[in-house]
């Protein structure tokens, strides 16, 4: 199996924010701090309440939450860029959220809040001056935090549609080499992801098996 979509919208999301951070620095005159030896290396800043994102999930009846849309057979022009990222919008673009869950809801817009203020901190920035950089608001936040909910709803409801819930052999051989990428982005401690992030990790594999699928189900516009 191999990582895909999942991990890689972490990468360009990082990539952006960086770029963005050195570009807005760098217009105050400001020097931009890129030495990464103090990055994390357990919790993040002001995180106490970590909480694996299945645990919102979990017992919910699927269908009351999402309706899911077409997801085989489409044909994805993919051309010059990724199939799995392309056809994986194309199938989040094509399902509905009825509802989101509340707690998953509170939970995300806070940790997404939490993401942009380690940006800042890296970035010798307030929080408040990488969101006007950013051109950004709370309801942008907010927005961010329901597009991650549906992306977790839509691969809930294709995995259970179509059985490709993860086995312990698979959750086993495959942690670690998910986790490094963990480490990688991130620099938490191998003990922390084991401890307090093993379900995002499973939920990465997760993901990325039912990629393997997919693409297998749908059809993509050949190369000129």
């Amino acid at each position: 199996m191999k990582i895909t979509s999942k991990i890689l919208s972490l990468v360009l999301c990082l990539l952006l924010v960086s770029s963005l951070l050195l570009t807005s620095c760098g217009e105050d005159g400001n020097d931009t701090n890129t030495d990464t030896t103090d990055t994390q290396t357990s919790a993040p800043a002001g995180d106490d309440t970590e909480k694996p994102s299945t645990d919102f999930y979990a017992g919910l009846k699927l269908e009351d939450y999402v309706k899911l849309g077409t997801y085989k057979g489409l044909v994805v022009d993919a051309r010059g860029s990724s199939e799995d990222i392309e056809l994986w919008n194309a199938i989040v673009a094509r399902c509905e959220v009825i509802e989101y869950p509340a707690d998953a809801l509170s939970y995300y817009t806070s940790q997404t809040k939490e993401k942009y203020k380690i940006f800042a901190e890296r970035g010798n920035m307030t929080y408040e001056e990488l969101m006007k950089a950013l051109d950004k608001t709370d309801a942008d936040l907010e927005k961010e935090a329901k597009d991650l909910i549906k992306k977790d709803l839509v691969t809930l409801a294709i995995v259970k549609a179509e059985g490709l819930e993860l086995t312990d052999k698979e959750k086993t051989d495959l942690f670690d080499m998910y986790a490094d990428v963990y480490l990688e982005l991130y620099g938490y401690t191998e003990e922390y992801i084991r401890e307090n992030l093993s379900n995002e990790v499973y939920g990465s594999m997760q993901h990325d098996k039912m990629m393997e699928y997919l693409i297998k189900q749908n059809h993509f516009v050949a190369e000129d």
